[in-house]
């Protein structure tokens, strides 16, 4: 025998309805549900902030190195060249 069946047996000798334990108000619940959807929204947006800033700069710094690297072997091969091989 558990307690709900101690409660259910003094309920029907007593006949009196078991109170709920701590029944919360309806706008506590509503709140309660739009905090915790804000806090997934936010956190997914986040994230998917987080992942387009990180693409948007892995790319920029890419494309500045391919830059960079182009614009030197273009440099290495523009300068003109001594006699002996060696630059000037």
């Amino acid at each position: 025998m558990n307690l709900n069946d101690v409660k259910e047996i003094d309920r029907t000798w007593t006949n009196t309805p078991v109170p709920l334990a701590n029944p919360k108000p309806t706008l506590h619940i509503v709140l309660k549900c739009i905090r915790q959807c804000l806090q997934v929204f936010f956190s997914l947006l986040s994230a998917a902030l987080y992942l387009a800033f990180l693409m948007v700069f892995s790319l920029f710094f890419a494309c500045s190195a391919l830059i960079g690297g182009a614009l030197w072997i273009a440099g290495r091969l523009v300068r003109p060249q001594k006699d002996n091989g060696k630059s000037h």
